[in-house]
């Protein structure tokens, strides 16, 4: 009987697939961006000040990466469906802030390398809104079913997912639509463009947070449980390696803090839980 039940499971398609390890290995380079965050005028898409913006979109590409990298490991299109929301937003916004602010890219610097990473952000940001879609199509009439939900989340976690995916998405609506109001609260210097790619950041993992209730299932969050521990802890690192170009009396610092400490401690119980087979759950 279970033979017969794991063959009409929905797999992840080889396109979906093909796309998941594209993404994954196009933002792994961005992700380099946490070590060199001073050295962006040659190294970027566009000069990103001051360096902790650039560490924070660093931290961000990496905790990508192992949110579309694992994936793409999967057999199972449920287990590998709760990336592809946060992916597809975040490519869009990231799109319409490069056309809004096209003039801020390094198109004609006189490094071709740093030309070349320019070009390969617009046209990356370019294809994906594009390509996803078609793919997702492809993906969802594939033949199968989704497995039984066998390791449903706790309420307080689904609670806790709820507010900080609410706090995430309302933050980068606000930054993306006020980045100069929302610049005056931040808890560092941000430019137009550097608020709207926060922004973007920020929809994407509230994203995450929120297919995730929805999933409701240990099993499908493998994936997210790693990338939201990660992009959590590499934030703290982040603003305590650059404390002194944080506004500390400023509110928004320690929400700032609170917010990423939550979301490192959820990922990393979650992450946890979700390794546990359903047998040897903890109760």
């Amino acid at each position: 009987m279970s033979g017969s039940t794991s063959t009409r499971l929905k797999p992840v398609i080889p396109a979906m697939r093909a796309l998941l390890y594209a993404a994954a290995a196009l933002v792994l380079p961005l992700s380099v961006l946490i070590f060199i965050p001073e050295r962006t005028d040659t190294l970027a898409a566009w000069p990103i000040k001051p360096p902790i913006t650039a560490a924070f979109f660093g931290a961000s590409y990496v905790a990508g990466f192992f949110l579309e990298f694992l994936s793409a490991r999967e057999n199972i299109w449920a287990n590998a469906r709760v990336a592809i929301p946060s992916i597809f937003l975040f490519a869009v916004l990231a799109l319409v802030a490069t056309v809004m602010h096209l003039d801020r890219f390094h198109f004609n610097h006189p490094l071709a390398f740093t030309r070349f990473l320019a070009w390969l952000w617009l046209v990356a940001y370019a294809v994906f809104p594009v390509a996803m879609p078609i793919i997702f199509v492809l993906q969802t009439r594939a033949s199968g079913i989704d497995p039984p939900r066998t390791a449903a989340l706790p309420r307080w976690f689904s609670l806790a997912l709820a507010v900080q995916g609410g706090i995430l998405i309302l933050t980068g609506v606000l930054l993306f639509v006020l980045p100069a109001t929302m610049g005056r609260v931040w808890p560092w210097e941000l430019t137009p463009l550097t608020a709207r790619v926060i922004g973007a950041w920020a929809i994407g993992i509230g994203a995450v947070a929120v297919q995730s209730i929805w999933e409701n299932d240990w099993r499908r969050l493998r994936s997210m449980t790693v990338a939201y521990t990660i992009f959590g802890a590499l934030q703290l690192v982040n603003v305590f390696h650059f404390a002194g170009s944080v506004v500390w009396s400023g509110a928004g610092s320690w929400l700032f803090v609170i917010v990423m400490a939550s979301i490192a401690l959820a990922g990393g119980y979650g992450w946890w839980r979700s390794r546990i087979g359903p047998a040897n759950r903890p109760s």
